[in-house]
């Protein structure tokens, strides 16, 4: 299969007959789902486990009044004379497997019922907390997933699901509920079976799928539970269960679980077994052998058929490496040495390097060159590469401090330089933790001195260098901060020699806009970043080998990312390149046949070794790697400069004064860091230089020095406030200055000697109140209510009212949050307005923390208004007061999932007091996010399987559009109807009859792709048109109002783009 393929082909045998149905996969919101796999006849690799002997409930527990055994069969029954005062269950007291394939049959004559897995019970509750396959006599819930004591109905009947880290879940349907309720044969014996592999758990019965859930929100997910029968309460009901059996499953999922691009191909080379563990890291030594570790466990060798020295037959040999550390997150050979990062608890934890002195296979010579001090778990020492520079790099988490003795090197000493008071995560993640956050460390191997290469990162996993001799990382997002304006999404970075990146724990990240921070490459959707590859050092063919390769454990998805040099540094684009269900994809490495290797695994999922290869792979000479000559001046110009931060030297000092007032970020940056290595009086040189970008930066350079002149550095940027040609980045720069400035001396200012600075400072940032440039208007106004500037309320509040949506809403109120002065009766009231309205619907696990800790600062700064005030506030006209706001508008209600808002016509055809005007940029955003673009068409970019809307607002009436979306089933035309052809054979294929001729019917059966079936007429035993529409219902039910203005807004004008205000 290929990336857009979206079918699912269930085969199981049956008692009655084969049965083959082919769904389709409707359209879904953002993040929609990875690829399905064809579903195997039968799952049979492990022990096969029989907990019910026919005959007796030995090693079950229960109720025996309610339960017993007839005709070899468990039968669950209460009665109106023994009735059930509550849900009861059977539990199996035996151990079952992580990871497994029951089955069983079962007939149910009345009420409610269910099988229980990875599931528990809980001291004073009659319910089981866990997993439950539903099964009711009513047909209205079999075969659903339902949560006992957590989320409930986790997935309808039709649906493929995923639950995201965040705890949202995103719905697609790949079958009509219709449809699959006819698969249940009422009053007879009915097959059904679980899988439950990894994060993904699928049902099915009589051998037809019926839902398909994977588990990504690892605060509830569980592989460990026993299994049970329910019994519900309610009228009597009885219930009967047989021929129960469980299968360990010990084999990685098959490769066509995995769905690669045309051109390329997938093997599954080896799986892991009992024992060996949850591999996360991969690496290929010189002889060819992959050597895999597991996050907890002993590091293992693999030898590959044909692909190992010697390794002729056809059998892969798995053994263990003695002496070698184990739990490691990041391996690599290079030259004679073996690379190993330990996450082993105790003094095991830390950098290896181990060495085969005679070639025996075995590492007689270890020498622990680093040692963690912190056990950073999953967020603590990650992945290890060589450079070029034969130096060897290290990913370190933020749960891993940088080890004693470790020099800066080009990083200058780092501080948190805050804005504003920082709100530490309300759920206790990373408390505490501060700069330099996650670091990259360089190692000299031949003498193990270490220094820190760069910082700022959150939790980067893994590391790898293009043709141009560059570093990336893929760094994670915390995705509890969804919804807040410093939330920050999953980022490819550039990492250079001195580079910042911004990480701070809790509010306190810094944005990409910062200047001592530096933008990522680019930044990719909902993502747990693992591996990191470029394709430079396999036989893929062009564009691939040119890209780099990076790995999502939790959507399992391998990301294929472009890099278009762009002066010193690159921009990026990314696409997906490998998708699988499931595909917990950790690690990659190229083998020495060309191939990517990839290991799937962590947080104990089972393991598998894949192999993909390019049916058409790149010759030796196409494999020659010479570097991007476009820009390799300029990034020979970046290179010195940081090199001067590690090894000053005075006599060059001239070219990073030059460098300073460079439109390069990154060349900019390494200038600075340059000068603050060689000390004030190297800043103060340059202060007095004539070009304002550079004076701009040196003074930021001298306010980040320790010890330095502080007064001096916010004097002088004042005055470059004062100049008619400082550009906006130079004014960024300058308030960015005083920012640093008072973050490291708020106290000095506040003494007497300060009391000009103070003035100064200030005056600055009132310059900028009303900045066009945003980041600007936010640099100058979170300076001045940091400063507890009363003059700062108004302007802010102001912004406060005409936000966009609560994340910008909220930096307002986190900003003004401790601002003691400078509010009127009306700005009190428009500000617990906003506070009291705003919600955490839509946002991550701690918006709701974050949103009651502003509340409660603000009830100390902020004193409400008293009733008469507020109400008066609120009633006078709605007209606000002299440079006061307007009235708020109302919160926007965004929810996902389990607590979704389902949008009506009614509430969305007419304006609202608070509406703003559609942002068409935004609206063609939504267009591809929500994937409405998959199946429709406009100004020819898009689908065909459904309606082209190029010039639907010239057609319909925004009322119309609304129905069309909101109200999918309402009218569906003929044009665009489903048909359920029945096949003799007994299978199904349901799809769009798109052609026809006299023998047979061609079916567009994936309206996500370009998938086709020829159906014989000769083969057809009957057929049925679907009147429900293959677009599902709640397309906009994740989407806040505006955003759904904004996307109406571009179908109106037909994929106008241009944003909001111009």
């Amino acid at each position: 299969m290929t990336w857009g393929q979206r079918i699912v082909e269930c085969a199981a045998e049956t008692p009655h007959a084969t049965t083959r149905v082919t769904m389709m996969i409707a359209p879904a919101a953002a993040l929609l789902l990875a690829m399905l796999a064809p579903i195997p006849a039968a799952t049979a690799d492990g022990t096969v486990l029989r907990p019910f002997d026919g005959k007796t409930l030995e090693g079950w527990d229960g109720d025996r009044t309610f339960w017993s055994v007839q005709d070899g069969a468990i039968v669950g029954k209460s009665t109106a004379e023994h009735p059930l005062p509550a849900s009861g269950y059977l539990v199996w007291g035996g151990d079952m497997p992580q990871d497994f394939d029951l089955r069983c049959k079962v007939l149910i004559t009345g009420g409610n019922s269910g099988i229980q897995y990875r599931s528990r019970r809980v001291a004073g509750r009659t319910d089981m907390a866990g997993f439950q396959a539903d099964l009711d006599a009513a047909n209205s819930y079999t075969g659903i997933l339902y949560e006992g004591l957590g989320r409930e109905i986790m997935s309808g009947r039709g649906e493929q699901v995923e639950w995201s880290p965040s705890g949202k879940r995103v719905v697609a349907n790949f079958a009509p509920d219709a449809v699959l309720k006819g698969v249940m044969r009422p009053g007879e014996w009915n097959d059904y079976r679980v899988e439950a592999r990894g994060t993904r758990v699928r049902h099915w019965i009589n051998g037809t799928l019926m839902t398909d859930v994977t588990d990504g929100d690892a605060s509830r997910f569980t592989r460990d539970g026993q299994i049970g029968f329910q019994l519900h309460q309610g009228a009597p009901m009885e219930v009967r269960w047989k021929d129960l059996e469980v299968r360990a499953i010990t084999e990685a999922p098959s490769a066509s679980a995995l769905a690669v691009p045309d051109g390329f191909s997938v093997a599954l080379v080896a799986s892991a077994q009992p024992g060996q563990g949850s591999w996360v890291s991969l690496a290929f030594d010189s002889q060819g052998r992959a050597v895999v570790s597991p996050q907890s466990g002993k590091t293992l060798r693999i030898e590959l058929p044909g692909v190992t020295t010697g390794n002729t037959g056809p059998d892969v040999h798995v053994t263990e490496l003695i002496g070698v550390p184990g739990n490691a997150q990041g391996l690599c050979f290079a030259g004679n040495d073996f690379w190993v990062d330990s996450s082993a608890p105790g003094p095991q934890s830390g950098l290896w390097r181990l060495r085969d002195v005679n070639g025996d296979g075995t590492y007689e010579e270890q020498t622990q060159v680093l040692h963690w001090k912190d056990d950073g778990g999953e967020h603590g020492a990650h992945g290890v590469v060589q450079g070029p520079d034969g130096a060897i790099y290290v990913a370190l988490g933020n749960h891993t401090a940088v080890p004693e003795g470790v020099k800066n090197g080009a990083c200058r000493p780092w501080a948190e330089d805050l804005v504003g008071e920082r709100m530490w995560d309300p759920r206790g993640h990373a408390v505490g933790i501060v700069a330099p956050g996650g670091t990259v460390l360089r190692v000299d191997p031949a003498t193990g001195a270490t220094s820190v290469f760069a910082s700022g990162f959150r939790n980067h996993y893994d590391l790898a260098f293009n043709t141009d001799g560059e570093l990336f990382t893929y760094d994670s997002d915390m995705e509890w901060d969804i919804g807040a304006p410093w939330y920050r999404a999953p980022r490819i970075v550039h990492v250079v020699n001195g580079g910042e990146y911004g990480w701070r724990s809790g509010s306190g990240c810094l944005p990409s806009w910062m200047p001592d921070t530096l933008p990522p490459v680019c930044e990719t959707d909902s993502s747990s970043p693992t591996g990191l590859l470029h394709g430079s050092g396999g036989a893929f063919p062009a564009p691939w080998r040119n890209m780099l390769f990076a790995a999502d454990w939790t959507y399992g998805r391998i990301l294929a990312v472009s890099l278009n040099a762009n002066g010193s540094t690159y921009s990026g684009s990314w696409k997906p390149f490998i998708t699988g269900r499931p595909m917990p994809v950790t690690d990659m490495a190229w083998g020495p046949d060309g191939a990517m290797y990839i290991v799937t695994g962590g947080r104990g999922t089972q393991s598998g070794l894949y192999r993909i290869t390019a049916n058409k792979p790149a010759s030796l000479a196409e494999r020659s790697n010479a570097p991007d000559a476009t820009h390799a001046q300029d990034r020979a110009a970046r290179r010195a400069l940081e090199n001067l931060s590690s090894t000053p030297d005075a006599t060059k000092l001239p070219s990073a004064y030059a460098a300073l007032a460079s439109e390069d970020r990154f060349i900019a940056t390494a200038a600075r860091n340059a000068i603050e290595t060689a000390g004030p009086d190297a800043a103060k040189q340059c202060i007095d230089m004539p070009a304002p970008r550079a004076r701009a930066e040196a003074i930021l350079a001298l306010a980040r020095m320790p010890n330095a002149d502080w007064n001096s550095a916010v004097l002088a940027a004042a005055a470059i406030g004062e100049r008619a040609d400082a550009d906006t980045w130079t004014q960024l720069i300058a308030l960015r200055a005083v920012q640093v400035a008072w973050a490291r001396h708020s106290a000095d200012f506040a003494s007497p000697n300060g009391a000009a600075t103070t003035a100064a400072a200030a005056q600055l940032a009132e310059r900028f109140f009303n900045h066009a440039d945003p980041r600007v208007a936010e640099a100058a106004l979170g300076l001045a209510c940091e400063m507890g500037r009363p003059e700062a309320v108004a302007p802010a509040m102001k912004r406060l009212t005409a936000a966009s949506d609560r994340a910008d809403a909220l930096r307002w109120a986190t900003m003004l949050r401790n601002v003691d002065a400078g509010w009127t009766d009306d700005l009190r009231a428009a500000y617990w307005r906003w506070i009291d309205s705003t919600n955490d619907s839509s946002g991550g696990f701690s918006l709701r923390g974050f949103i009651d800790h502003v509340k409660s600062d603000a009830e100390k700064h902020v004193h409400r208004p008293d009733g008469a005030v507020a109400a008066k506030a609120d009633g006078a006209n709605n007209a606000p007061a002299a440079n006061a706001p307007a009235a708020l508008p109302a919160p926007a209600q965004r929810t996902t999932g389990a607590s979704s808002h389902t949008w009506t016509v009614a509430e969305l055809s007419s304006n609202g007091a608070g509406d703003a005007a559609p942002d068409h940029v935004r609206g063609a955003q939504l267009f591809q996010e929500a994937m409405c673009i998959q199946c429709h068409r406009i100004n020819g970019q898009g689908g065909a399987n459904g309606p082209d809307l190029t010039g639907v607002g010239s057609r319909f009436a925004r009322i119309d559009l609304l129905r069309a979306i909101l109200e999918p089933n309402a009218i569906v035309s003929d044009q665009w109807r489903d048909t359920a052809f029945t096949l003799k054979d007994g299978s199904m294929v349901i799809g769009r009859v798109i052609g026809s001729d006299a023998e047979a019917m061609t079916v567009s059966t994936n309206p996500l792709g370009p998938d086709r079936e020829r159906v014989l007429r000769s083969d057809i035993a009957g057929s049925e048109q679907i009147t429900t529409s293959s677009m599902p219902q709640g397309m906009l039910n994740s989407h806040t109002r505006q955003e759904i203005i904004d996307l109406l807004g571009y179908l109106e004008t037909a994929g106008l783009a241009a944003g909001r205000g111009g």
